[in-house]
């Protein structure tokens, strides 16, 4: 009796393959998969995992001995119940008792004999009451329950009946179609030299059975590497490929290896592999293989490499079924024997498939141009190249997909700006033409093009940038802008007609503008002593930034970017109490910038102390983590297989990521000794190195020439999360720390939050570090927004009016046509504070729905509503938009 195998859900088929025959008699592996002919509804071994109920109650299942591959030899197998379905199962040869049945069915069908039938058909109805639910029950909630003592010893017994009615089939069947197979021979051996590799071009195995190899080379994985496949597996997923099957009697050694995309790989697993696997290993077939490596430096590869180039672009495999010759009465043991048909198992010649699991960080060789024009890119990504001059591009990215477009942007000839598209699946160099530049990113902005004898605006989105001729730029930009006032002056053409017809109008209201003109006289005196104090105020802090700027160049990126942060945080609160003080023009320069000037010092040197401190924690911390590393390699250097070891690494890097960040966030660091601090972090390393040890245990390797591992640790790098959390920190300290000014002149009056709402004050000028402020932006321009002097809290919101039949007595049924060109000219100028200006305000937006209210049911009181919005909405506006609609608006 031949020794047994190992009970496995996943019997290894080039175990069986290699497994030495018994007098010539084969022993096919017959995975349950390959039983019946490519049966893809085959059911598949039942996993090894149970509920916990079920693993409690134990296994039904018995052992037996039969001749399973019908090879003369009995094997000892086990039959088992499966516990979700009480289907039953033969190990070792994993497949269920149905499929090994009407195998046998299948392969005798000539020769059954009426006991044999019999047997067959008591096996299967033995076999259907289990199936049936003899063992184990369903609860209420669907999940299978552990069967009772009376199932199991019931499932036991009938279990015990079936094996013997199996080893009953197994006397009657034993003589029947005893199959002798010959032993594998390789026919050819083609290599092919490339520099110092050698590789594959042609095998050919005739006959190729189930049956080891008559040279006894075995089949392996990958067991040699070549120049080459180092080389083309830094660019993408490149594989060491069998040209004939480990499976299948093929070596890991380089002449029966050739470098193939993991993508091609997957090919040839469910093509020649499958194919030939299940005639020679399933079915029990004897065959000529044949497998061929053709094209060789024509393949394209991923990237383009000149390494890549070197594989094979084409291959080419044929199997096909061998015959005994005939007329001789040969039993098939000896190679002599069997001669090639023309019964073709399997033909195909497949292109080498491209790889798709790319390196990251790989740059094709070729280095393209850009072209002229706007390229938009949300499915595309670009950045600078290493060089700093050409730029790398994957993805997607649309070029002049807009012609309407492209003359406002001045780019170049428009015959030079066609349409096209970039489509780059590997990270790609481009670089500028000569006598061009790119703008990017080119920023989200307002662009003013003509559109059917208009002009039009269109806001530019994100993921733009633009390729422009430098020298053409300049003369198209001129001959653009004289379109656009062409244009412009025919608008002012068709406004003055409207004035003229409103002048006309104002003549009955002569009383009610002159009012209105001593008023405004009043109130612009009040804005001339506000504009003062104002303009007074930019000055001042045009002047402390140009002083606070020459303190930059002494710090790092890190002192550089908390001076900012804290310089702005006190040019902050310095605008804000400027800005509440109305004598502010009266005051002296240096009497308001001293205070300043003194606590920007202070910042200074307190900023530089603590970056010459950072860096000697994070030098200290660099060495640390080297001498960590060390010691860990010096003490647990493991001998671990690749699972454990895996899991081992893990955890020393979690352990030095975790120490690293305890380090610099300490204040003991500098202070301390190394073997203090590193004492720590070591009691964790054992702690992990015997936690890898016990759950591991049954996979460490004792190999007397295993491979010798050392731990890989890079540096530590601190993650975006921390950075975020020490950000949050700082911003906290200094909303509890407000800076305020020592001087007696300035009172600022405290408010409900230190960080008053940017968008929410007096004038277009006065937001100059309140948005800083509030948005974090480390940027050295001014962002204007409105101040909460006209809209804050304490703003009175006007009541929307209510709509009457009451019409005004000054607008009559001649006048339609000029109040509704008087509110379409409102309405623009809304929109164009809401949009253009990123103006936010409660009364525009009330403004926006009363208009084209009043357009419908004009009242008296709806016209005074109106005005009273416009008049409230003064403060927002530098360029006169707002004092325009109101002379308008009046003159109704």
């Amino acid at each position: 009796m031949k020794s047994p195998l190992t009970p496995d859900l996943a019997t290894s088929t080039r175990a069986v393959a290699n497994v030495a025959s018994e007098g010539a008699i084969s022993q096919p592996a017959v995975p349950f998969s390959k039983a019946q002919s490519n049966n893809t509804d085959a059911k598949t071994a039942p996993e090894e995992v149970f509920s916990e109920d079920l693993a409690a109650a134990g296994k039904i299942e018995t052992p037996l001995e039969i001749d399973m591959d019908e090879d003369g030899v009995l094997e000892p197998h086990t039959l088992f119940i499966d516990p979700e379905d009480g289907e039953l199962w033969l190990h070792s040869d994993a497949q269920t008792l149905s499929v090994f049945l009407q195998r046998k069915r299948n392969k005798h069908k000539k020769n059954l004999s009426s006991q044999v039938i019999k047997l067959l058909a008591n096996i299967e109805a033995a076999s259907k009451i289990i199936h049936t639910g003899k063992y184990g029950t369903r609860g209420s909630n669907n999940k299978k329950k552990a069967p009772t003592t009376q199932e199991r010893q019931a499932a036991q017994f009938q279990l015990r009946q079936v094996a013997v009615l199996l080893q009953q089939l197994n006397i009657l069947t034993n003589v029947i179609m005893k199959k002798q197979r010959p032993p594998s021979h390789q026919e050819q051996l083609v290599t092919r030299t490339i520099g110092s590799d050698v590789f594959c071009e042609k095998v050919v195995m005739a006959p190729l059975s189930i049956l080891r190899r008559d040279d006894n080379i075995e089949g392996s994985q990958p067991v040699e590497e070549t120049v080459l496949w180092n080389s083309v597996k830094k660019f993408a997923g490149y594989k060491r490929g069998h040209m004939l099957n480990e499976h299948l009697h093929g070596p890991g050694t380089n002449n029966n290896l050739v470098p193939i995309s993991t993508a091609f790989n997957s090919t040839m697993k469910t093509g020649v592999e499958r194919a030939t696997k299940d005639a020679v290993n399933g079915n029990n077939k004897v065959v000529r293989f044949e497998a061929e490596a053709l094209n060789w430096g024509s393949y394209p590869g991923a990237f383009g490499y000149p390494d890549e180039k070197k594989l094979p672009a084409k291959f080419r495999f044929k199997v096909t079924q061998m015959q005994l010759i005939p007329g001789h009465n040969y039993d098939g043991s000896l190679i002599q024997h069997w001669q090639d048909s023309t019964t073709v198992i399997y033909e195909d010649s497949p292109d080498h498939d491209i790889p798709v699991d790319l390196v990251k960080g790989v740059v094709a060789p070729v280095i393209k141009k850009f072209v002229p024009g706007i390229y938009f890119h949300p499915g595309g990504k670009i950045q600078l190249a290493p060089t700093g001059k050409n730029y790398h591009l994957i993805g997607n990215f649309s070029i002049n997909n807009d012609h309407s477009l492209l003359p406002a942007l001045a780019l170049d000839d428009p015959s030079q700006l066609t349409a096209s598209f970039i489509r780059e699946s590997v990270l790609t160099e481009y670089e500028v033409p000569n006598g061009y530049e790119i703008i990017y990113p080119f920023p989200p902005t307002q662009l003013d093009y003509i559109y059917k004898g208009k002009i039009e605006k269109y806001p530019t989105q994100g993921f733009t940038f633009l390729v422009r001729n430098i020298a053409e730029h300049p003369k198209l930009e001129k001959e653009y802008e004289g379109q656009k006032q062409l244009i412009i002056d025919a608008e002012k053409l068709q406004q003055q007609q409207v004035l003229d017809i409103r002048q006309e109008q104002e003549r009955l209201k002569r009383e009610q503008q002159e009012q209105f003109r001593l008023k405004k006289e009043k109130e612009k005196q009040q804005q001339e002593r506000q504009q003062q104090n104002d303009d007074y105020r930019h000055n001042l802090l045009g002047k402390i930034r140009v002083e606070c700027r020459k303190y930059e160049s002494k710090f790092g990126s890190d002192g550089l970017s908390r001076y900012k942060e804290e310089r702005e945080n006190c040019l902050y609160y310095a605008n804000t109490e400027w800005k509440g003080d109305t004598d502010l023009f009266d005051k002296e320069e240096d009497s308001l910038l001293e205070p300043i000037r003194s606590k920007i010092v202070k910042i200074k040197d307190e900023i530089l102390i603590w970056e010459i401190d950072l860096q000697k924690k994070r030098e200290k911390i660099e060495l640390l983590k080297i001498s960590l590393n060390e010691k860990i390699n010096e003490k647990f250097l493991p001998e671990f297989s690749d699972k454990p070891l895996r899991y081992f690494n893990e955890k020393v890097e979690e352990i030095i990521d975790r120490y690293s960040r305890h380090w610099e966030k300490s204040s003991r660091t500098l202070s301390a000794d190394f073997d203090e601090l590193l004492k720590s972090p070591l009691e964790n390393v054992e702690v992990a190195y015997n936690r890898t040890n016990e759950r591991f245990s049954d996979k460490i390797s004792t190999s007397a020439i295993h491979e010798k591992k050392t731990l890989k640790s890079g540096p530590f790098r601190l993650s975006q999360g921390e950075d975020r959390e020490r950000q949050s920190q700082r911003d906290r300290k200094m909303e509890k720390e407000p800076f305020r000014l020592t001087n007696a002149s300035f009172n600022v009056k405290e408010t409900k939050s230190e960080h008053p709402n940017p968008l929410k004050r007096k004038g277009s000028q006065d937001n100059i570090l309140d948005t800083e402020k509030v948005a974090k932006q480390k940027t050295e321009s001014f962002t204007w927004g409105v101040s909460n002097e006209t809209t804050g809290s304490s703003m009175q919101i006007i009541a929307p009016f209510t709509l009457s039949a009451e019409v005004s007595s000054n607008i009559t049924n001649s006048d339609n046509d000029y109040v509704k060109t008087v509110i379409d000219e409102i309405s623009g100028t809304v929109n164009y504070l809401s949009e253009n200006m990123n103006v936010t305000n409660d009364l525009l937006i009330q403004l926006k729905s009363f208009l084209p209210q009043f357009a419908v049911n004009p009242t008296a009181q709806g016209k005074d509503t109106i005005l009273n919005m416009l008049k409230g909405l003064q403060g927002i506006d530098n360029e006169g938009l707002i004092d325009a609609c109101i002379s308008m608006w009046e003159s109704l």
